[in-house]
């Protein structure tokens, strides 16, 4: 069985492993969308660059790379915040609490962007 400090010790290099991967991903994921060239040399609109990245054979990928790039940054930013707020030390019950409202913020901004990678993916189908 895990104790405290072992799990905390993933939690750290969770937070290090996420971060990596947010770097790696959030530069894709400009290149891809906001500066994508088209044929021409001129910069895609946004929407244009949407509907290409969402359209053929590659939307699966596409979707599992959106998701998982949002699951690491709300993981990443939710794990910070409560690692601030562990730095005072504050009392076993606002701990349990607070991890709690992080668990609930987090799986309801998960699921709105989820619902919205989905809102893409339809757009880019009727594009």
């Amino acid at each position: 069985m895990l104790d405290k400090s072992r799990v905390s010790g993933w939690h750290w290099v969770m937070q290090r492993v996420s971060a990596l991967f947010l770097a790696f991903g959030l530069s894709l994921h400009l290149l891809v969308l906001h500066y994508g060239k088209l044929p021409g040399g001129n910069v895609m609109p946004a929407a244009t660059s949407t509907a290409k990245r969402f359209g053929g054979d590659s939307t699966f990928l596409w979707v599992v790379f959106d998701t998982l790039l949002l699951g690491c940054a709300l993981y990443h930013a939710l794990n910070g915040v409560y690692n601030m707020v562990m730095d005072y030390n504050p009392g076993p019950g606002f701990k349990k609490t607070f991890a709690w409202v992080l668990w609930a913020v987090g799986l309801a901004a998960f699921g709105f962007g989820f619902i919205l990678i989905g809102k893409f993916v339809g757009f880019a189908m009727a594009a």
